[in-house]
């Protein structure tokens, strides 16, 4: 029987070899477990088959790679007596004589007859430590080493009768023993787990056969059984959230930050609510950990704040995702993003001095728009300089744009009558040509709004009017400007229209009247075209009073009289008298010179 502890050993070398499946053991855990057995005893007889026993399993699972096990167990082994053994053993059999299930066992009293087989009870308890092979799966492999005690009785079988060295008490029945296992746990949940061992046991005692030939008898068990651990739970990545608990919410138990989003699986579950498999619970392009750590948003909430963008957007267009209104302008984030187009970074965007929010609640304007009504007053300054309705164009509808009254006319654009002459600006303006800021623009003391000259300096039993002019009374209009060398009028200049009106007055002062206009024209450019250029003007003048409603019969003639007849001196063009001047200074005897006249030809009748 001894060459069959050679075959132990080589199963439990080759169950070393070959170890690669990984552990669920976790730490602290401690099971219970119950399964068959079957051992045998390297006797010195020639054949020990395995007797059928059970053994009890306390395993406490200090480390994932160390465990200690406590193991009990009792078995029963039977050995066949062959008569090689009686020829092996003469002094222990006596003589062979009819060979097994004859004759007596020498020095016994009673005499102890020989049967064919025996009998061995076993009682055994250890406590080994293993080393558990990579834990962090489902099948455990170990190897493990302890110290045991084993309790023993060997009798004959059908008599049940202790055996010779038995009966006469050579030896202690209870001897200790050193246990050597290699075995696995297959774990079929995280609680229950299939066992199974193979285990040489060094007993010291060689009377476990009652024969001391030999040396000691090591025994051999194989066992199988089935574990519950009644305490502690598995934790693969020891982040303090179960395994059963991470398979139930889907993260990794091997990995303490399943979607990487540097939170913790426990935090994520414990303390913010979050989801441990996405990096992006609520959704909002912001990942757990920056709306958490970087910007303190909510990360189980697409929209912190509640104005309808997402924190990924509003961190993204660099609004306050904590923050409805960032700009503080009266709208919301989203509303501006949304709704209005209008920048949430700047509480006025159209730059009119108006915040946003004003515009569209309060003033009803455009915020987008510095100018809502098209004016040329900007929204800001029609509600907070000029007090005029950002929405009209002419608040104090005189005609006149609220833009021309303040930069143009100087007139007030909340008020029709800026001068109270009882005419609006724009009847000024457009029709009288009278001073809007001037209530009597004729200085005749007699207001605008009663003057039927306006214009014409008069009397005020004439209603305004002046006396009749005398036949061949000439008057100078030096400020009608046209265009170079042009007979186009230069309205750009404000003074054309102001003096084209005033000849408009001079000429209906009567129904009477009749007039001969001259055009003249300073000594620039060559004779010839100075009396072109005076033809023209002349013509155009009388053009113009026939658009705007005089009698043509009231217009006897039109004449140029081109450079001929000079208002004031002067110089030649290019002689020294001319170049001596100053340019300002000789630019103003040319103007004077480039006039119109009227001259009466019939005077009021």
């Amino acid at each position: 029987m001894r060459q069959n502890l050679h075959s132990f050993l080589l199963i439990l070398a080759l169950s070393c070899c070959g170890i690669h499946a990984w552990a669920q053991t976790g730490e602290n855990r401690v099971a219970v477990g119950v399964g068959p057995s079957l051992t045998t005893l390297f006797s010195d007889f020639s054949e020990t088959p395995f007797g059928l026993g059970g053994e009890l399993l306390l395993r406490w699972n200090i480390q994932p790679s160390f465990s200690l096990h406590g193991v009990a167990g009792v078995s029963r082994v039977t050995q066949s007596l062959t008569n090689q053994d009686l020829a092996n053993f003469p002094n222990y059999f006596g003589p062979i004589g009819g060979g097994i299930g004859t004759g007596f066992y020498p020095n016994t009293t009673p005499p102890l007859p020989r049967e064919g087989r025996n009998n061995l009870s076993l009682n055994h308890f250890a406590l080994l430590g293993s080393y558990n092979f990579q834990p962090g799966q489902r099948f455990v492999p170990f190897v493990a080493a302890g110290l045991g005690i084993v309790s023993f009785n060997p009798t004959a079988d059908a008599s049940g009768v202790k055996l010779p060295n038995n009966l006469n008490n050579r030896y202690n029945l209870t001897a200790l023993q050193l246990p050597l296992s290699v075995g696995a746990e297959y774990y079929l949940d995280d609680k229950l787990a299939l066992n199974g061992r193979a285990t040489l046991g060094l007993v010291f005692s060689d009377y476990l056969d009652d024969l001391a030939e030999g040396g000691n008898d090591p025994l051999a068990s194989l066992s199988i059984g089935i574990s519950y651990y009644v305490f502690g739970e598995l934790d693969c990545d020891k982040d303090g959230l179960i395994d059963r608990e991470e398979e139930r919410i889907g993260s990794d138990k091997c990995n303490p930050d399943t979607d990487g989003d540097n939170l913790p699986d426990p935090d994520e579950v414990r303390r913010h609510g979050t989801d441990p498999t996405n990096p992006d619970t609520d959704g909002d392009g912001l990942r757990d950990d920056a709306e958490l750590l970087a910007h303190r948003t909510n990360p189980n909430r697409a929209d912190t704040d509640g104005d309808r963008l997402n924190d990924g957007d509003e961190v993204s267009r660099k609004t306050d995702p904590l923050v409805v209104d960032t700009d503080g302008d009266g709208l919301n984030d989203g509303e501006e993003v949304l709704e209005t187009n209008t920048n949430p970074l700047n509480p006025d965007s159209d730059a009119d001095n108006l915040e946003d929010g004003k515009e569209l609640h309060t003033y009803k304007t455009d915020p987008l728009n510095p100018d809502t009504d098209g004016d040329r007053l900007n929204d800001g300054e029609e509600v907070t300089t000029y007090r005029t309705d950002p929405l009209l164009t002419d608040s104090d509808s005189d005609e006149i744009t609220d833009g021309e009254e303040v930069q143009q006319r100087k007139t007030d654009p909340r008020k029709k009558d800026t001068d109270g002459d009882q005419l609006s600006d724009g009847e000024e303006i457009l029709r009288a040509g009278t001073n809007p800021l001037n209530p009597d623009t004729d200085a005749d003391t007699v207001g605008d709004g009663d003057d039927e000259c306006p214009l014409v300096p008069g009397v005020r039993e004439r209603r305004g009017c002046p006396a009749p002019p005398k036949v061949g009374a000439v008057t100078s209009f030096p400020s009608i400007y046209f265009l170079v060398d042009s007979d186009q009028f230069d309205f750009g200049r404000t003074e054309t229209a102001e003096n084209l009106a005033k000849v408009l007055a001079y000429v209906n002062q009567c129904p009477g009247l009749t007039i001969i206009i001259e055009g003249h024209a300073s000594r620039e450019g060559s004779e010839q075209r100075n009396q072109e250029l005076s033809d023209k003007r002349a013509l155009r003048v009388k053009e113009w009073l026939v658009g705007q409603g005089v009698d043509s019969n009231k217009i006897d003639l039109t004449l140029g009289y081109g450079s001929r007849q000079n208002a004031v001196p002067e110089p030649i063009p290019n002689s020294p008298e001319a170049k001596a001047m100053e340019p300002a200074a000789l630019e103003s005897i040319r103007r004077q010179n480039r006039r119109i006249a009227i001259k009466v030809a019939r005077t009021c009748d």
